[in-house]
């Protein structure tokens, strides 16, 4: 099922295919999907829950794996790729394409205002902590907390974004407290889950598919 919220932009030259297994694919309002995203149900059933004013550009692709969500306020640069699910391939006697999947990591979850740059690739299981910043060709395979730039292979910490507790508190003031859609949470046992789900009383509009022209925000280009 697919879901777009009536204020959401999503390019005609976007690729958001529907599952035929029951995942649910949301954009919130005000959100922006440019041209040559593609979202791809495989792996898995989870949901791809997109926030509000989040905006993902050109070449993006998200597969459905173990579940996405994303906050608010978010921003993803070009060509990031987001694969909450990983292939088996430990089997001697058969090829990897005829393994399957491994058991589930969890899926990816992105807290709000965070900026995720250029070529980003997030594995399964990872939680992208509220304020944190990914660097441009990072691979990010482990948590990164609250307010944390990371980059690299694998992504390490490279950085914070705000030097004191002080200024964070002050940042926190201005974003009003915790997120406004609903609670978020990741299963991280390393056991098969059932698809993630967001927990929200109906702060995400179910407006129509149709897809609107118009460009991205050039706000999430590059990090």
């Amino acid at each position: 099922m697919i879901q777009i919220d009536p204020t959401a932009r999503v390019s005609a030259l976007a690729d958001i295919e529907d599952s035929v297994r029951g995942s649910r694919i949301t954009v919130g309002p005000h959100s922006v999907i440019d041209s040559f995203v593609k979202v791809k149900p495989a792996g898995g059933v989870g949901d791809v829950l997109i926030g509000h004013h989040v905006v993902i550009n050109a070449g993006c692709v998200l597969y459905t794996g173990n579940g996405i969500v994303i906050g608010n306020h978010v921003s993803i640069a070009a060509n990031c790729t987001f694969a909450p699910v990983n292939h088996e391939y430990r089997a001697r006697d058969r090829l990897i394409q005829a393994q399957g999947f491994k058991p589930s990591k969890g899926g990816i979850l992105i807290e709000d205002d965070v900026w995720i740059g250029y070529r980003a690739v997030l594995n399964a299981g990872v939680r992208i902590g509220r304020g944190s910043i990914v660097a441009a060709h990072a691979v990010v395979t482990q948590d990164v907390p609250p307010y944390t730039i990371v980059g690299g292979v694998p992504a390490r910490p490279i950085g914070r974004r705000f030097a004191t507790e002080g200024e964070i508190a002050s940042h926190e003031q201005m974003l009003g407290g915790p997120t406004v859609h609903g609670t978020l949470s990741m299963p991280k046992d390393g056991a098969e889950q059932s698809p993630t789900r967001l927990d929200s009383s109906g702060s995400r509009g179910a407006g129509s598919a149709t897809h609107a022209q118009r460009p991205a925000d050039p706000g999430g280009q590059a990090a």
